[in-house]
């Protein structure tokens, strides 16, 4: 971008009261709502950007300075070039190689990044067309209805997936429909899901645990023997029956 084009855009978010990324964000979101078409075709070039712009530098004459604080400024080698000159030379040269390494490298990057995301996003428009049709299940007979759970069997549904569309919630109706293959198959995806939660869970407690362990070492006594942390958890220690956190996870996702 030219140094003018730069300045009247930089003008108009001077302009308006707001931070710029919250501009950028917000942008990219109205952009997708309102031109959706446009902005899928114009995906690929957005995320690109974001991965290879880069901070424009000074180039030659930030050189020049730094020659000239060496006290080497105005030398010429016997051709008459300055050696200022030939040094910047070599720099930019290998800066645009660099450049170029970096920018192919980070174009992969967004190319792969957009293929996940939009992948993610077939995914989650893939389950709540489903739950759309399996939420009015009194109006689907039970073929339609048993297809629809056998396509979320083959699905990889991630956590994140789950507790947005609140998929668990309505599967978790069925399990008491009049067919007995709806019933097994609808138990049998709400108990999937509620495993794939704990193991969600489970990690997330473990990474916490080991920030916490690692935040605070144990504490020494006065004779020089370790003190283990006093752990908090044995207070609010859960009885056997007390609910999983799956369920609360899989059914309660604003939890």
């Amino acid at each position: 971008m030219d140094p003018d084009a730069k300045n009247y855009w930089r003008n108009k978010f001077q302009k308006v009261d707001a931070d710029i990324f919250k501009i950028i964000e917000n942008g990219i979101i109205v952009a997708a709502s309102d031109r959706p078409k446009e902005f899928r075709a114009r995906r690929d070039q957005i995320a690109e950007l974001l991965f290879t712009w880069r901070p424009e530098k000074i180039g030659e004459k930030e050189v020049d300075i730094k020659f000239s604080v060496d006290g080497s400024n105005g030398e010429t080698d016997g051709a008459g070039i300055s050696k200022e000159s030939k040094v910047s030379t070599i720099i930019n040269d290998r800066d645009k190689t660099n450049h170029s390494k970096v920018s192919l490298y980070s174009f992969d990057e967004a190319r792969a990044l957009t293929e996940e995301i939009e992948k993610e996003d077939k995914l989650y428009q893939d389950v709540m067309k489903i739950k759309r049709t399996l939420s009015n299940s009194q109006e689907e007979p039970a073929e339609i209805l048993l297809e629809l759970l056998r396509r979320l069997q083959t699905m990889a549904i991630p956590v994140q997936t789950l507790k947005v569309t609140n998929i668990g919630q309505t599967v978790d109706h069925l399990r008491k429909h009049e067919s007995r293959k709806i019933c097994q198959l609808a138990r049998t995806l709400v108990h999937g899901w509620m495993n794939t939660m704990d193991d969600w869970h489970n990690s997330m407690t473990a990474v916490e645990q080991r920030s916490y362990n690692y935040l605070n070492p144990y504490a020494m006594c006065e004779e020089g023997l370790p003190i283990p942390p006093l752990d908090e958890g044995a207070f609010f220690a859960t009885p056997a029956c007390a609910i999983e956190m799956s369920y609360v996870y899989l059914f309660y996702p604003s939890f």
